[in-house]
């Protein structure tokens, strides 16, 4: 469990930061960054009060800047009146790509990406085929003056073509690759500050988990209680009919087609053991790729069909700010008694700091249901 439950009443006094190009810098009124797990650049944005600057950075200063690096850090220092960067948590740096002036209003609103965007923005012809994946994501973090945090991977790029059969543009962005290469390592690849990050994927069977209990009214309560603010499920009812999912593929070294299915059928667990089967036939998912071989049409199957079934069960939820919660961290759900209490996996966290609204998070995530099984 990383963070603590039942969740304790306490006085919360937490404190931000916004460095302009690597030094504090006040004026600030309001920031929100949104960290995703969407193969995307995460973003942020943070709103000055102009009359609030700095005499050495005012909005005359401001407005006329043509390259501009932001991070946001927020936190619970020792002392909230006496604190530096080094308390915080810093959630995202990166250059700003857009700004607005609001003379009515007179606030300068600065907007961007993480350093993602180094990424997005850098075009390669290069295939890398003698390389493996983590040695093409070490290659490209060291061309942005990134470190890179990877695990090691053993096949070269080059069999990865062989096995998709891909044809790849002459000129495309190197985050591309790195997204590709992910999906075929089945590997999850996100910026974090400076350090690219190509990793396996989330085992939800390992690790701690970010626990939201939800406890119904009791007769010493009348009111449900929660270490969230507010909570929302919803379950998609087409989804949670079987899947199936077709590969269909022809090999030309072997000389043949082949087609391989994997299906998603519902099991019964104790919450849902007397409810009815969904109406309808299964959900079938046809697709065709050529130059697979048998074993990598299977695994293709079973990747598909992960990918569809995650888009089943679905929660969003507010919380009170903290720097636990991450798109990398398995959310379990408890206490609601109905199928929702399960596993999820963040799809976004949003976190803003304002002097009206305090310190928060909006909490997006998904996951298949745990009745699901997976057949060959």
């Amino acid at each position: 469990m990383l963070n603590h439950v039942p969740a304790l009443s306490a006085v919360r006094l937490p404190r931000g930061m916004v460095k302009l190009n690597g030094q504090p810098i006040t004026g600030w009124v309001e920031w929100e960054v949104d960290n995703n797990a969407h193969y995307q650049a995460d973003t942020w944005r943070v709103t000055f009060a102009a009359a609030a600057l700095p005499i050495a950075k005012n909005a005359a200063w401001l407005t006329a800047q043509a390259d501009l690096t932001v991070e946001l850090l927020a936190g619970f220092p020792a002392d909230p009146r006496a604190y530096d960067a080094s308390e915080l948590t810093s959630f995202i740096i990166g250059r700003a790509d857009d700004m607005t002036f609001d003379p009515a209003k007179n606030v300068i609103e600065l907007s961007g990406r993480d350093y993602t965007s180094q990424f997005i923005d850098a075009k390669t012809t290069e295939k890398f085929a003698n390389k493996t994946a983590s040695q093409i994501a070490q290659i490209l973090a060291a061309r942005h003056n990134m470190t890179c945090n990877t695990v090691p991977t053993k096949a070269l790029a080059g069999t990865y073509y062989q096995i998709d059969h891909a044809t790849m543009a002459d000129e495309r962005t190197e985050w591309d690759l790195l997204v590709w290469l992910a999906r075929m390592c089945q590997y999850s690849v996100f910026v974090t500050g400076t350090v690219l990050n190509f990793v396996p994927q989330l085992d939800p069977e390992k690790g701690d988990k970010y626990i939201i209990k939800w406890q119904a009214p009791t007769p010493e309560c009348a009111s449900p209680t929660a270490n969230v603010e507010r909570i929302r499920f919803s379950r998609n009812l087409t989804i949670a009919k079987d899947v199936i999912v077709i590969v269909k593929s022809w090999n030309a070294k072997q000389k043949k087609a082949f087609s391989v299915t994997a299906r998603a059928t519902k099991s019964k667990n104790k919450v849902t053991r007397n409810s009815k089967v969904p109406y309808g036939q299964p959900q079938t998912y046809s697709y065709t790729i050529p130059g697979l071989t048998h074993q990598a049409a299977l695994e293709k199957a079973q990747n598909i069909l992960a990918d569809i079934s995650k888009h089943e069960m679905r929660m969003d939820s507010t919380l009170p700010g903290d720097g636990i919660l991450s798109t990398q961290t398995l959310v379990q759900v408890v206490g609601t008694e109905t199928a929702f209490d399960q596993v999820y996996y963040p799809e976004s966290v949003i976190r803003s700091l304002s002097l009206h609204e305090g310190y928060k998070m909006e909490l997006r995530a998904k996951n298949h249901s745990p009745e699901t099984t997976v057949t060959i």
